[in-house]
């Protein structure tokens, strides 16, 4: 972890310093430099946390020849002249400067579209530029602007209104040192001053990255936000295929889905299956697809690019075509390498439509089976995002594979490349802080020679603090350095909390920088194990920093935001706690009394009280995603109460439990007890399945070549997502012989039955499973059972509430109880069993399973 944790801090810095020592630190002669990097890196870190940096400040007056004056005591009256048909955002982008200048301590600047009678004024004017490229360009410019200062004109020149509008915001931030680090008035710094003036000169600016977007920002604030910072999105290239290929195209050209289904039976509008890609080697869908972006194009003479990104799957059937591209089986970063087959298509459908129009772009996705460079050179035309989350830098070999693929993509044939990243502040109830890394892939990736950038974030503000305003910043400039942004923002928006909320965002980054593990797409994405990457010491400390900062503020704008961030960290504290209450229950497998039961049920009230709170403030309101209640242990724990509990003492013990879950109102709780007691004390039971898994699973058969094409007899049904080192075994674990999986990507194993009494309103019976297991867990690691339900075709009506294996320092043997309640409607019942993200060295082990019926009547 040492190692990890040092070489991830110095590749902020050094990148290519270290690609030279990394072999060499992983080597046994590198111990002593190991050592050696370990000091480094606290030099390192002091410089990169200290404080001291605040907004950009120009050099003093004497070395420029004159100043343009927006407002001074002794100065001509500035107005603004709008030209005479301006866009709502520039007329809005005028109004934002002249409320700043306003709050600084300036005049009112008057704007006018009348150009007469200006003598005696300081004009600030907007003129079209003649000599900028068009945004179709290799480069594309759009929002690329100059500001010309004179004496007593400074005129923003532009290709467009865009241009325009970040001549003004670019005004009030590099010359006025406004910043807009969060969204709205609280989130906005304005510097108070006496005068305002700009030195004299011709000022270029263009975006490093021509397409600047960040997801997510959905109320009129954040989007104003955006704006204010110059994002701004040019191309598209996301999921696009199911609008293209629908259920009317299939059902005319059926040979175009690769997969078994019938045509004369088709599933209704609206079913995923439509979604299935289609069959990318085949010459119908190739023109289908070059047609739709030719049809694009004529229609909208302005249309930068089309979208062909594939579905949002990894659906993409079978067929002589296919295999053609991606057989003999190969793979990266785990998944099916079918790279190959994704950009012969892309290349196919571009020589068909760039003959037309030789200079729009065909946008895609490099996207979980398809990141890899392919094996032959890519069409200019073709637009890839390159999809990975960065933010995972704790591990090192990912990061600089990443590097290195990036520069591959930039040599494999587009004129743009693109990236597309995962900074995400929901679906997670805790910062997910990355920061430096985020800013130095940024640079490096431009220096590559990246083109466009897509953050997927949906900002949780307080837990990203500077992250959005930083990514927006270096995208524009990707020289800029994260460590000296972080300290303005610390300074600016905290004021005299700036050093303790530093250091508050500093543990937060070095939580998640040296966790140990490797580095899996979106990991902990709606997972609600992974707050246990912060530790009880973390915990604390973090939240000794946030008190001493709320004493440090006194009351007014900096106290508003230090509490926003108190109070929306009290959602990782909840979270923290609820999950340590949950694992108690499922890991203590004899309690001797209520207090874990209440602990827990306590602990998930008071999760929905913050959660609920948290998600109604306008910088925390994404935090409503994060509402992860998704599994529950309390029907094990009562099962596990019950069955310990003296016979007379069972009814004291329900009455209780169920009381204090009516108190809270946790009818969740209250449920899962009542059937608990229900089973406890019934005389009657019916076995649907009992014995060794290997008795009724039977030996694994062999489907295929590849490690994940196994199966086992029915009613079992063994599902393994492809991946290169997934194994799947029968081992002796002592007396018993267990089912063993081991380092899957993604494994389900399934036990469908016929229900006894189909439901059809009310309840007549509830199912229980026993399960004998043993596994080794780590974060990220998503191992959970549940029941589902069916109706007569086979579709599902939903779930009972699951129950998560937590994450474990050591294996451990379990008992498991598990609840079934039939929806309404069933007819079949599935218990399932599915692991998601086992990394190195994670497996489950089945030795035992039970299922009984308990009729109600």
């Amino acid at each position: 972890m040492i190692r990890n944790r040092c070489l991830s801090y110095v590749s902020l810095l050094f990148p290519d310093l270290l690609l030279f020592w990394s072999p060499v630190l992983s080597s046994r002669k590198g111990k002593s430099l190991r050592i050696l990097g370990g000091v480094c890196l606290l030099v390192i870190s002091a410089g990169v946390s200290g404080l001291g940096a605040g907004p950009h400040r120009f050099p003093a007056k004497q070395e420029f020849p004159g100043f343009f004056s927006i407002f001074s005591p002794k100065s001509p009256e500035t107005v603004i002249l709008l030209p005479l048909v301006a866009s709502e955002r520039l007329e809005e982008a005028v109004e934002e400067f002249q409320d700043r200048v306003y709050e600084m301590g300036g005049p009112w600047i008057r704007s006018t579209r009348d150009d007469r009678d200006l003598t005696g004024f300081s004009v600030i004017q907007f003129r079209r530029s003649v000599d900028r490229a068009p945004m179709t360009s290799p480069n594309g410019e759009e929002g690329s602007f100059r500001i010309k200062v004179g004496r007593k004109n400074l005129t923003i020149e532009a290709l467009d209104d865009i241009g325009w509008e970040f001549g003004l915001y670019t005004l009030l931030d590099e010359f006025g040192g406004v910043r807009w680090y969060w969204p709205g008035e609280e989130g906005t710094y304005t510097p108070k001053r006496d005068r305002w003036k700009v030195p004299y000169g011709s000022y270029d600016y263009a975006p490093a990255y021509v397409s600047r977007q960040l997801t997510g920002l959905h109320s009129r604030e954040e989007k104003l936000w955006g704006r204010h910072n110059r994002l701004h999105a040019t191309f598209s290239f996301m999921h696009n295929l199911w609008r293209i290929f629908d259920r009317e195209f299939f059902l005319e050209h059926p040979e175009a889905l690769a997969v078994d289904w019938d045509p004369a039976d088709p599933p209704p509008p609206g079913d995923r299956f439509w979604r299935t890609q289609p069959d990318l080697s085949s010459p119908v869908v190739i023109e289908a697809a070059a047609e739709a972006a030719r049809e694009a194009f004529r229609e909208d003479p302005s249309l930068v690019s089309f979208a062909l990104g594939t579905n949002d799957n990894t659906d993409f059937g079978d067929s002589p075509g296919i295999r053609e591209w991606t057989r003999p089986m190969s793979y990266f970063r785990d998944l099916p390498d079918y790279s190959d087959l994704v950009f012969q298509f892309m290349n196919r459908v571009a020589d068909q439509v760039s003959p037309e129009f030789p200079d729009r772009y065909l946008g895609c996705l490099a996207y979980m089976w398809s990141e890899n460079v392919p094996s032959f050179p890519v069409r200019s035309t073709v637009l890839p995002y390159l999809t990975a989350d960065r933010s995972h830098g704790y591990d090192v070999d990912f990061t600089e594979e990443d590097r290195e693929l990036v520069q591959k993509w930039t040599e494999a044939g587009p004129r743009i490349i693109g990236v597309y990243d995962y900074i995400h502040g929901a679906p997670h109830p805790f910062p997910r802080r990355a920061n430096l890394l985020i800013g130095q892939r940024i640079r490096d990736m431009h220096e590559a020679g990246v083109k466009a950038y897509r953050g997927e974030i949906s900002p949780i503000w307080p837990f990203h603090g500077e992250v959005p305003w930083m990514v927006a910043r270096m995208l524009w400039n990707p020289d800029l350095k994260p460590g000296e942004l972080e300290r303005e923002f610390w300074t600016d928006f905290f004021g005299p909390a700036a050093e303790t909320m530093g250091a508050f965002y500093d543990r937060a980054r070095d939580a998640w920088m040296t966790q140990e593990g490797s580095a899996v797409w979106i990991k902990y994405f709606y997972d609600e194990g992974g707050v246990d990457v912060f530790t009880d010491e973390d915990l604390e400390e973090m939240t000794g920093l946030l008190e001493t900062a709320l004493a440090e503020v006194g009351d007014g704008l900096y106290r508003d935001r230090v509490q926003s961030v108190w109070d929306t960290w009290q959602l990782t504290l909840a979270a923290a706690q609820f999950q340590n209450a949950r694992r108690q229950l499922v890991l203590t497998q004899e309690l001797s009394g209520a207090i874990p039961f209440y602990e827990m049920l306590m602990a998930r009230k008071w999760w929905d009280v913050i959660s609920t709170k948290v998600s109604r403030h306008p910088w925390s309101r994404q935090a409503s995603r994060s509402r992860l209640t998704f599994s529950d242990p309390s029907y094990h724990a009562a099962r596990n109460l019950l069955v310990g509990a003296e016979p007379e003492n069972r009814k004291i013990l329900a009455d209780q439990i169920e009381m204090e879950a009516h108190r809270l109102n946790d009818g969740l709780a209250f449920s899962m007890f009542h059937f608990a007691e229900l089973a406890t004390d019934s005389e009657k039971k019916e076995i649907i399945l009992q014995g060794p898994i290997r008795e009724s699973a039977g030996e694994i058969r062999i489907t295929g070549p590849e490690p994940w094409e196994r199966a086992l007899d029915p009613p079992w049904q063994l599902k393994l997502s492809p991946s290169g080192r997934v194994s799947i075994d029968y081992v002796s674990t002592g007396d018993a012989v267990s089912l063993r999986i081991e380092d899957a990507y993604a494994a389900g194993l399934k036990f469908e039955f016929p229900l006894i009494a189909p439901r059809v309103d009310n309840l007549t019976e509830f199912y229980e499973a026993e399960i004998n297991l043993s596994a080794q867990i780590s974060l990220g690691n998503r191992t959970e059972v549940k029941f589902q339900w069916l109706d007569d075709e086979g579709k599902s009506l939903g779930s009972t509430r699951a129950i998560r294996l937590p994450t474990h320092g050591n294996p451990y043997p379990l008992r498991l109880s598990v609840l079934g309640v039939p929806a309404k409607g069933a007819v079949r019942g599935v218990l399932v069993i599915s692991t998601v993200r086992q990394e190195e060295g994670d497996w489950l082990s089945l030795s035992s399973i039970e299922i009984v019926r308990f009729p109600l009547r």
